[in-house]
């Protein structure tokens, strides 16, 4: 079986990734002072909350190679292979930290990776 790897600016709602072999990276907020995972600290419904408060604009970071390394490793304990997509290299440094987390790797794990054009190509197809 693959493994599907992207990162957590995917569109893909909870129904859609129920039964799904994937895994996310997390994207990093900073809103103000305050830094956030995009996938364990910070609820859509929250991030919100704390925009209304704030005159500053929230910025958005990649996730790093150590996110996809940890992802990549626990993968490669089960032998199968990774397809991982993301966002154009153009757009984010996504993509360069996904490659930089597989390359050399000598394990069981095998990589893909795709450069889609936005994270529609990951998430919710019109």
């Amino acid at each position: 079986m693959i493994q599907i790897v992207t990162d957590s600016g995917a569109d893909l709602s909870e129904d859609q990734k129920k039964g799904l072999p994937i895994h996310f990276a997390p994207l990093r907020i900073t809103l103000g002072d305050k830094h956030y995972d995009e996938i364990n600290s910070i609820t859509p419904a929250q991030f919100y909350e704390e925009l209304k408060e704030t005159s500053e604009y929230p910025i958005t970071s990649q996730p790093t190679v150590g996110d996809f390394e940890r992802i990549y490793r626990e993968i490669a304990k089960t032998g199968q292979q990774i397809l991982s997509i993301h966002i154009s290299s153009g757009l984010s440094g996504t993509l360069n930290s996904a490659k930089l987390a597989g390359a050399g790797r000598s394990d069981r794990c095998h990589q893909k990776l795709a450069n889609g054009k936005n994270s529609r190509t990951v998430g919710n197809h019109p």
